[in-house]
């Protein structure tokens, strides 16, 4: 329990979120991990989430996403599957008002060639 503890504790400040990168021309880079522990099920878990994003100014901006979540640890650090199963996601979002956001977003399994289901949305926040 000593370890279980000790790691959560390191992996969590070690825990931090990747800033977005601007890289010009409307193109930018950054992502985010995500460490957690499940108390009851006495497992730990690392997740890295990479996301490029491009944003095409023409009267409103739209901003087109991409990103995919990569397990880095699950009670052991991930080595051979970590690319297995990978999903990418694709979103393309514009603000309609301040609070108002139309998007649209799909994935797509790189191992199996299959498609998501195709989203359309409308969030507000409040």
């Amino acid at each position: 329990m000593k370890n279980i503890v000790a790691t959560s504790v390191a992996l969590i400040l070690a825990t931090t979120a990747v800033s977005a990168a601007d890289l010009g021309m409307g193109f930018s880079a950054g992502g985010k991990i995500v460490s957690e522990y499940t108390y009851d099920a006495e497992n730990m878990n690392v997740t890295l989430t990479p996301e490029v994003g491009y944003t095409l100014a023409i009267g409103r901006d739209i901003d087109f996403t991409m990103s995919t979540d990569l397990e880095i640890y699950d009670d052991q650090f991930v080595t051979d599957a970590m690319f297995d199963g990978v999903t990418l996601d694709f979103k393309a979002s514009s603000m309609m008002m301040k609070s108002l956001e139309a998007y649209t977003k799909t994935s797509y399994d790189i191992e199996n060639g299959d498609r998501g289901e195709i989203t359309l949305g409308l969030s507000f926040v409040f």
